[in-house]
């Protein structure tokens, strides 16, 4: 196995989708927490989704790959606004294959730009600037099983 080379805690949540994470930022508020409910909400039979990590998200480099994880005291743990924090099923890290960056749907394009790159801790993932809206989940779903990683 390949030595860790770095690390970084983030505020973002990271969700498995099949064999692949996908790692959400956005400012507090920005609907990370309720993204990450939709795409785990659409867990099924042949779709596997788990969280990763809620809020804050510890990214590691293994290799060429990028693993995200939950701090411990937090893993498992998902905030519900109005709700409170509550018990989801979690895995304790996955890699990390897209970043999207949640942004107000009010300043969104009305149609999603091409994806860009994001360097992170040396690693070069996809990048997505995506409103935060309800259809983000379904885009994203869709973004997944046209690239095969389900």
């Amino acid at each position: 196995m390949t030595a860790d080379l770095a690390s970084d805690l983030v505020h973002a949540t990271a969700v498995a989708i099949g064999r692949s994470g996908v790692l959400m930022r956005g400012a507090s508020g920005s609907g990370k927490s309720s993204l990450a409910r939709g795409l785990l909400s659409q867990a099924g039979p042949s779709r596997f989704r788990a969280l990763i990590a809620d809020d804050q998200t510890k990214l590691t480099r293994a290799g060429s790959a990028l693993i995200g994880s939950s701090p411990e005291a937090i893993a498992g743990r998902m905030e519900w606004r109005g709700l409170g924090i509550l018990t989801v099923p979690a895995l304790p890290r996955c890699r990390i294959d897209l970043v999207v960056d949640l942004v107000p749907a009010v300043s969104a394009d009305r149609l999603p730009p091409e994806p860009d790159e994001e360097m992170l801790l040396g690693i070069s993932l996809p990048r997505h600037t995506l409103p935060s809206i309800a259809e983000t989940a379904v885009y994203l779903q869709r973004l997944f099983e046209d690239h095969g990683d389900e």
